[in-house]
């Protein structure tokens, strides 16, 4: 069985950042495992260190990369075994980059890919945490596996709206909207 989840992660960010976009962070807490489960129809965050890890159990946070670049470099990877779809994103001011492979085809490569993709022939689970590790900063360690995720309201009153969509989003819109 595999994953389907989206992790993202914002570099130099933290809890209290995200009421910047209009998100309140609620008193429930999820471990590493349930706020990756596809089960969990939400957003959970942690800070590990100077990153703010965000897991969802569907998509969510793939769309929100754009707005989640306010706070820091933004890292994404969703995972969608069942559909054998995988998703790397990365949002900032210094790079816009997706890359979507599904049913071991290449769908989408847009923007300039990081040097750490050079190495890959292909996007799958195994190399999505690896760029996850690797670019992202996450780390897969017993800090992680003993975390306790905040679940975040991200529809929340006062939220900032939605910037408008970009084009390159509609590859992805292709297969998940």
């Amino acid at each position: 069985m595999g994953w389907n989840s989206t992790i993202t992660l914002v570099n130099g960010a933290t809890l209290a950042d995200l009421a910047r976009l209009g998100w309140r962070v609620t008193d429930e807490t999820l471990d590493w495992e349930e706020a990756t489960m596809s089960a969990h129809e939400g957003i959970a965050a942690w800070s590990q260190g100077d990153t703010l890890v965000l897991a969802s159990g569907g998509p969510e946070l793939i769309e929100s990369t754009d707005r989640l670049a306010a706070l820091g470099p933004v890292r994404a990877g969703m995972f969608s075994s069942v559909s054998d779809t995988y998703v790397w994103r990365m949002a900032g001011p210094d790079q816009q980059r997706e890359w979507v492979w599904s049913a071991d085809e290449q769908v989408l490569d847009e923007g300039e890919p990081h040097p750490e993709e050079a190495a890959l022939d292909s996007l799958d689970e195994d190399n999505l945490f690896h760029l996850l590790e690797r670019v992202g900063g996450l780390r897969f360690d017993e800090q992680l596996e003993e975390a306790r995720f905040v679940v975040v309201d991200a529809d929340g009153a006062g939220a900032a709206p939605e910037p408008a969509p970009e084009p390159r989003k509609k590859g992805l819109r292709r297969w998940f909207g």
